[in-house]
């Protein structure tokens, strides 16, 4: 069952509270993604050691924020809205 785009399943900030905890946080990025560590593991659930935490090819960054030019009251994306976040989906588009 697909989730209604106006919720956010996995209960995670939106973008533009994301964006400033990225920006205040001092701990290190160790896959050099961009996002730093403690929000990946304590925020996102994404590999703070892998900079593509599903392996898709995109990394998480890219996954999250696009381009750079986001709406910062939009949810982290999940396209095929079945509750698990573009970084962490091998098949975010529900194709296969």
């Amino acid at each position: 069952m697909a989730i209604p785009v106006d919720e956010n399943p996995a209960g995670l900030p939106r973008l533009g509270e994301l964006d400033a905890m990225i920006q205040e946080s001092m701990a290190p990025d160790s896959d050099g993604d961009f996002i730093p560590d403690d929000i990946e593991r304590d925020v996102l659930g994404t590999d703070p050691d892998d900079r593509d935490s599903d392996h898709d090819g995109l990394p998480d960054n890219f996954e999250i924020f696009g381009d750079g030019i986001f709406d910062p009251g939009a949810f982290v994306p999940d396209a095929d809205r079945d509750g698990e976040i573009a970084p962490l989906d091998k098949d975010d588009d529900g194709d296969f």
